[in-house]
């Protein structure tokens, strides 16, 4: 189960990160869901597209992710990478694997 957020805002990445790193600090996490975990895409509608799993909050507006989630790769992206929370095709395609 994932968690939603109907008021979340755009956010950008404060830092670089490499496509091996587990943690990402947030602009903000305004409007994102407290409780976990929740999806959050890195560089929307861009060849760079990430999807990845929000598990925790590290601290501060750092959280925890599971990289290169929903068929998307972990790669790099630079500071000031916008992040969205989305809902992916995941989202939809699970509720119908299970009524299947």
């Amino acid at each position: 189960m994932r968690y939603f957020s109907s008021v979340a805002t755009a956010k950008t990445l404060l830092m670089t990160i490499n496509s091996s790193a587990t943690s990402i600090a947030l602009s903000d996490l305004t409007g994102l869901p407290a409780t976990y975990p929740y999806t959050l895409v890195i560089d929307p509608d861009t060849s760079s597209e990430e999807i990845v799993t929000v598990t925790a909050l590290v601290s501060g507006s750092t959280v925890a992710v599971t990289r290169g989630e929903d068929g998307s790769s972990a790669t790099s992206h630079s500071a000031g990478a916008g992040v969205r929370h989305m809902v992916t095709a995941r989202d939809l395609r699970e509720p119908q694997e299970h009524i299947a």
